[in-house]
């Protein structure tokens, strides 16, 4: 009832009321406006999109919307399988990890961006590594725990795959190797 009404006071639906018991009477034009908004909520639109969408943009505007929803939602599937696969991965290291307790592995590291926040234990106080350190954690779970040792210091860092930052567009910088 409370969402017929929110779309009742944002125009999308205008249902007229009976004199004598103040029922909402829909009319066939309320009932497909309310079934658009629906199908519009169902793909994820806000329902101030909705408003806008249904009351105020032209029939071009809607589909670029519409477009725009699309890559968001593809987008949103790659990062979902991608994480599938991650979890596939976790999974298999963690049920093979007692096997290969004595074992030594040669693998090729992948290319690795990273954002060290942490020297010999010390964790930074830089303003502005901090926000890039919580920034980045909207990347999980494409981060890693990573821990660097150069001229005979340790540094720690959170690392994100190649191809991963370029989903966000991460490059070098200042704090980012």
């Amino acid at each position: 009832i409370e969402g017929q009404r929110q779309y009742e006071r944002s125009g999308i639906i205008e249902p007229k009321r009976s004199k004598e018991s103040r029922y909402r009477r829909y009319d066939y034009l309320d009932i497909t406006s309310l079934l658009r908004a629906r199908t519009y909520r169902a793909f994820g639109f806000s329902h101030r999109e909705i408003q806008e969408m249904t009351n105020e943009l032209s029939c071009e505007e809607v589909c670029e919307r519409m477009q725009q929803k699309r890559e968001q939602l593809q987008r949103e599937q790659f990062l979902l399988t991608e994480k599938i696969g991650l979890l596939d991965a976790r999974i298999e290291e963690l049920e093979t990890m007692e096997k290969q307790l004595d074992q030594v592995q040669i693998v090729q590291r992948p290319a690795l961006y990273r954002l060290e926040f942490s020297k010999n234990g010390s964790i930074s106080s830089d303003p502005e590594l901090i926000r890039l350190f919580q920034q980045w954690q909207e990347y999980m779970p494409f981060l890693e725990i990573s821990t660097g040792y150069r001229d005979g210091e340790v540094f720690g860092a959170l690392a994100i795959r190649e191809e991963y930052a370029r989903l966000w567009q991460i490059q070098e910088g200042k704090y980012v190797h």
